[in-house]
């Protein structure tokens, strides 16, 4: 199965989705058996999606990316610190 983020934050679509995510758990052999009830999922979803409770991702970014601005410095050194990783994980 495929998930979405995209559908899962949508609100027409989210709810679908999660259901579709859930009962893809819940036939698995290995978790079905702690995947909990159907009954919940839409109000979880709600919680999460609808009233932002949770952790905060991308979108609840007060402004679109594009409007940061960084010095030389800071943009020198997020691209080494990048390049340390790509070397380290590489």
């Amino acid at each position: 199965a495929v998930i979405s983020a995209e559908n899962l934050r949508d609100y027409t679509r989210g709810k679908a989705e999660t259901a579709l995510i859930g009962n893809v758990l819940k036939r698995d052999s290995r978790i079905g058996d702690y995947v909990i009830e159907q009954e919940t999922w839409d109000c979880i979803w709600s919680e999460l999606i609808e009233n932002g409770k949770g952790l905060k991702t991308v979108y609840d970014r007060p402004t679109p990316e594009a409007e940061y601005n960084f010095s030389a410095e800071m943009l020198e050194a997020m691209i080494n610190e990048l390049s340390r990783l790509i070397t380290k994980y590489s």
